[in-house]
């Protein structure tokens, strides 16, 4: 049961927060609507990026939100382990958005798109409410949030302009449309995309340390990543299962598939830190891109999206985490 409930809690923090980072590269549906300024509130910062902050609160707040949508038995349960595990997971969702949003806010958006983007606004509002006006609309949009949105959106359709999809699949291994699956173990040392690299360092020569002894044959696999994984297949000896393509992180993936059964890869960094990974059996797919090659080939073109955004927002932005949580 302890298992269970700490595993259904996790769930739902990461859902809610990745839901929340994920949605700010989707396209407006809704009318960014103006607020009163929030009145101050107290606590600590716990992370800053740049010039801005996080502080206590906001991590409290989503905390709370999310409790409250946690099931009263399982509430009942949650330890304060789990609870600070969890917070510190909000704060790197908090702190992956606060790059996001820092790095969109500089890129252009005209008067000309801003008042057109009003317009499509009032032509859906009118859908529902014939005798709304551009004025009354205009009244209810916060023009910041609004420049955010079209300027997110603009990303967005320039990521997956349909000469880039068609592109990548016809310049990417078959392998990774055609359902082909790898059966993989892996070894991850965590480390954070803004770890200091001092601890980018120390993680990866930790893990170079590993692989030289699984290579010099003093220690197999699966032995290694029970001892040492901070993944949690750690306890099956790293196994991860049989996956195709689209299902891990694109780095993941493309170091997986480009091995030869019974080959160990050599350290391949994700968002989630460092990885080495053991490809124990292959089956191959069809030999041709499937129907579900353009769906796979955006999700790995907003892969690649995502990741240069935080490289060049954390390039300019230092990011600097309070010692609790990390």
């Amino acid at each position: 049961m302890k298992n269970f409930q700490a595993a259904f809690f996790v769930t739902i923090v990461v859902t809610i927060c990745v839901l929340s980072f994920c949605a700010s590269l989707a396209v407006a549906q809704e009318p960014a609507e103006s607020a009163p300024a929030p009145a101050p509130l107290g606590g600590t910062v716990v992370a800053t990026i740049g010039t801005e902050t996080i502080n206590t609160w906001q991590v409290d707040q989503i905390m709370g939100q999310t409790i409250s949508k946690t099931p009263q038995l399982i509430r009942r349960l949650l330890t304060d382990e789990q609870i600070q595990t969890a917070k510190k997971m909000i704060v790197e969702q908090l702190i992956k958005a606060k790059l996001f949003e820092t790095y969109v806010a500089k890129l252009p958006c005209s008067e000309e798109e801003l008042n057109e983007s009003k317009t499509q606004i009032l032509a859906d509002a009118q859908k529902s409410n014939p005798g709304i006006t551009l004025e009354q609309i205009s009244a209810q949009i916060n023009d910041d949030m609004l420049r955010q949105q079209i300027r997110g959106r603009k990303l967005q359709t320039q990521a997956l302009a349909q000469e880039k999809v068609d592109a990548l699949i016809q310049s990417s291994p078959v392998s990774y449309f055609d359902g082909t699956t790898v059966k993989a173990s892996h070894i991850i040392i965590s480390c954070k995309p803004f770890a200091s690299q001092a601890e980018k360092d120390q993680a990866r020569a930790k893990l170079r340390g590993i692989a030289d002894e699984i290579s010099a044959g003093t220690v197999d696999f699966a032995e290694a990543a029970r001892k040492n994984s901070t993944g949690p297949s750690a306890q099956k000896g790293g196994d991860l299962g049989q996956f195709s393509f689209e299902k891990m992180a694109f780095p993941f993936s493309q170091a997986a598939f480009a091995l030869k059964t019974g080959q160990v890869s050599d350290i391949v960094e994700t968002q989630f830190g460092y990885h080495i990974i053991n490809v124990s059996q292959r089956t191959d797919g069809s030999g041709e891109a499937g129907p579900n090659a353009q769906n796979i080939a955006k999700k790995i073109l907003m892969s690649q999206l995502q990741d240069r955004i935080l490289r060049e927002s954390l390039a300019e932005n230092p990011v600097s985490i309070a010692d609790e949580f990390k």
